[in-house]
């Protein structure tokens, strides 16, 4: 793997995400793939960024605050 989509993946794992929530974006499009493809990653696909607030601040609300919990990606 090389690339930045992969650097980026490498060290959401290796901080221990465990929660990513997205907008499907052609340019993230490896990074979601990515994430989708590793079992320790839950990943959630949105429909607008708002959701990914509601449901990363819900998941930390509920407990779910070990380690690095989740991550929104986003894109401009």
């Amino acid at each position: 793997m090389s690339g930045w989509a992969e650097t980026v993946f490498n060290e959401l794992v290796s901080t221990g995400v465990r929660q990513v929530a997205y907008v499907p974006d052609i340019g993230l499009k490896k990074l979601i793939e990515l994430c989708i493809a590793d079992n320790r990653i839950l990943t959630v696909p949105l429909t607008t960024e708002e959701e990914g607030l509601g449901l990363l601040g819900g998941a930390w609300m509920g407990g779910d605050r070990t380690g690095d919990w989740g991550r929104a990606m986003l894109s401009n």
